[in-house]
C-alpha cells in the first residue's frame, strides 16, 4: 500500500508581509502557507 501522507516537524517559520494572518513555513525543503 502506498503512503498518502506522513508527519513532519515544522523546521521554521516566517512572517509574510502585507498578510495578517497567515505565515510561510519551511517542510522538508518546500515552503508552505499556514
Amino acid at each position: 500500500m502506498r503512503k498518502l501522507a506522513s508527519i513532519q516537524k515544522i523546521l521554521r517559520t516566517e512572517a509574510i508581509e502585507g498578510a495578517d494572518s497567515i505565515e510561510k513555513a519551511t517542510v522538508l525543503g518546500w515552503e508552505l502557507v499556514i
